[in-house]
C-alpha cells in the first residue's frame, strides 16, 4: 500500500500557479495553467469583478458624485438669487415647480425661511426635463 501511494504521489507533479494579478500583467502564463487551478483562478476572477462592479454601482448611486461629474461641487447649494443667477430660473418658476423639486431631493429647507436648492440635482433634472 505504501509503493502505491508513494507512485501516486511521483506521478503528480506540483507546478506553480500564477496570481490573478500575475495574469493580468502577462496572459500568457494561463497557458501552463492546470485545469483545476484554472478553474479556481476563473472563481476567484468572478468574485473579484462582482466585488467592483457592486463597488462602481454604489459609487454611481451617491448623489455627491453624480454632481461632482456634472461640474459642481459635490454639496453645492444656492439660494433662489444664486438660482436665478446661474440658471436664469425665475423665484416664480421655482416655486410653481417646487412640489417636483421636492420629489428629486432639489429644494431643501434647512430653516422655516430659507430655501436652498441643490446644484447638480437641478442641473440634471433640467437636462432630462429638455430632452423630454
Amino acid at each position: 500500500m505504501a509503493a502505491m501511494v508513494a507512485s501516486v504521489n511521483a506521478s503528480v507533479a506540483l507546478v506553480p500557479v500564477p496570481s490573478l494579478d500575475d495574469l493580468a500583467r502577462d496572459p500568457s502564463l494561463a497557458g501552463a495553467v492546470p485545469r483545476h487551478a484554472a478553474a479556481a483562478l476563473v472563481a476567484a476572477g468572478l468574485v473579484a469583478v462582482s466585488a467592483a462592479a457592486g463597488r462602481l454601482l454604489a459609487l454611481s448611486a451617491e448623489p455627491e458624485s453624480a454632481s461632482h461629474a456634472a461640474g459642481g461641487a459635490p454639496d453645492e447649494w444656492l439660494d433662489a438669487a444664486g438660482v436665478e443667477a446661474r440658471f436664469s430660473l425665475s423665484a416664480r418658476w421655482l416655486s410653481d415647480h417646487g412640489r417636483a423639486l421636492d420629489l428629486h431631493r432639489i429644494r431643501s429647507r434647512p430653516s422655516r425661511k430659507a430655501v436652498r436648492y441643490h446644484v447638480g440635482r437641478l442641473r440634471r433634472f433640467l437636462e432630462a426635463a429638455c430632452r423630454a
